[in-house]
């Protein structure tokens, strides 16, 4: 799904899949996981969770900050260059926003419904695209917007997923009908189609439910007893209708579209169904794990590759698949020299919780 989501900005021939729906299955994706981490690893100790998930999303994010500044100063090109040129027309407001919003990533979303002029500073927009400056490209890694939704679910998980089943189920609806009744009232198009972290949060739910529905005594035992062939034909399916979707006209007939959001309902019901089993099949592989390590990475460092090679123009016999083999490249160097330690402190962190008597 990160690879999806650079390959459409990398402008190749090749995609994946759709990248704004890798976007919103990532968002069910996020939703499982920390529901599992929350009952399982993290049981009542928030300021663990919170601490341990902002070393796991700040660090790599700081390097690629740092990385993406000095390559577009050093190349004079980029959001970056184009900040600094409009730097001194900036009142305080929107030196504020842009500081705190690069540095603290919180926000960044909020950027995709607000536009700036020099006359009027920061104001709202329902339609970015079309202001005088578009807000996102004060932002040296744009595309980090999708982390600041994520952090706003990760202030509310606690919250929100101590209540039962059916209050959960009872919430998403709730977010669903508000996307209903928003794009009835006209708010039918970016930003507000996937974009919005109030009607987001029913995605994150979803994946929620789907931890819950994995321990359902029916659905655990089914697993337990097939301890790798039910979920390694489930992951081999679920990447077959990732690579099928939107090319095989039988697969997208079972997208059940919502008409009144626009969305692919159908494909975000079997991503949350497969979780469980996919979450089984991926704790018993090493190399899978290793995989996933590498989405992060590759999430917030692909743009940093565009304005690179789109400033040195490095191998160009390649054509675009020089993007995907430096993106690929700085990925695994970051989890490998970054990532890596970082996460064993993480987990140690975690083990002297458990290892020492609680008084």
């Amino acid at each position: 799904m990160a690879l999806s989501v650079a390959l459409s900005h990398f402008g190749g021939p090749v995609a994946l899949f759709n990248s704004r729906y890798a976007v919103q299955c990532f968002y069910i994706i996020s939703g499982y996981l920390i529901a599992m981490i929350l009952a399982e690893k993290y049981s009542g100790q928030y300021r663990l969770f919170y601490t341990n998930r902002a070393a796991r999303i700040y660090v790599p994010y700081w390097f690629a900050l740092l990385l993406t500044v000095t390559v577009c100063w050093a190349g004079n090109r980029g959001t970056v260059v184009e900040l600094l040129q409009l730097w001194s027309n900036f009142d305080i407001v929107t030196c504020c926003y842009v500081i705190s919003t690069n540095v603290l990533i919180f926000g960044q979303d909020w950027g995709l419904f607000l536009g700036w002029s020099a006359d009027e500073q920061l104001y709202w927009t329902s339609k970015f695209y079309e202001s005088k400056v578009a807000v996102w490209r004060f932002q040296a890694i744009p595309q980090a917007w999708t982390v600041s939704v994520e952090l706003w679910f990760y202030l509310l998980a606690p919250l929100i997923l101590r209540s039962n089943t059916a209050t959960l189920v009872v919430l998403a609806c709730c977010t669903f009908m508000m996307q209903i009744f928003a794009n009835v009232a006209g708010l039918d198009r970016d930003p507000w189609n996937y974009r919005f972290f109030p009607f987001e949060l029913t995605w994150f739910i979803l994946g929620a439910l789907a931890y819950r529905f994995g321990n359902w005594g029916i659905v655990k035992n089914a697993l337990d007893r097939s301890p790798m062939l039910l979920p390694l034909i489930l992951f081999i399916g679920a990447v077959a209708l990732l690579l099928g979707w939107g090319r095989l006209s039988w697969i997208g007939a079972l997208s059940w579209r919502a008409s009144a959001i626009n969305q692919p309902i159908g494909l975000f019901l079997l991503t949350a169904l497969a979780l469980p089993a996919l979450f089984r099949f991926s704790s018993r592989n090493r190399w899978d794990r290793r995989v996933g390590d590498l989405s992060y990475p590759i999430y917030i460092l692909h743009y940093t590759v565009i304005w690179v090679l789109g400033t040195w123009n490095l191998w160009p016999s390649l054509g675009y698949w020089r993007h995907v083999g430096l993106t690929l490249a700085l990925s695994v160097l970051v989890a490998v020299a970054i990532e890596a330690p970082l996460d064993r402190w993480r987990q140690r962190r975690v083990a002297q919780l458990i290892d020492v008597p609680r008084r």
